[in-house]
């Protein structure tokens, strides 16, 4: 029965040691994604929802887009 328990506390050592290192990349990726929504996407989704236009005649979010897409330093 030792050697049981033995394997099942390496095996879930193992499995602590693995998790760590996803959970960081996860939160690190969570918080990149505020930030870009924060510094970038906040703005451009509060545009188009003050401007809304009309489904497959979207000339204005097209421009936009195209403009922001061209020249990313006048965001």
């Amino acid at each position: 029965m030792a050697s049981r328990s033995s394997s099942r506390t390496l095996i879930l050592s193992l499995a602590v040691l693995l998790a760590a290192p996803a959970a960081n990349a996860a939160q690190s990726l969570s918080d990149a994604i505020a930030e870009d929504y924060r510094t970038e996407l906040k703005a451009l989704f509060e545009h188009f929802h003050r401007n809304p236009e009309l489904s497959f005649l979207e000339h204005e979010t097209a421009a936009r887009l195209a403009d922001d897409s061209a020249n990313p330093a006048s965001r």
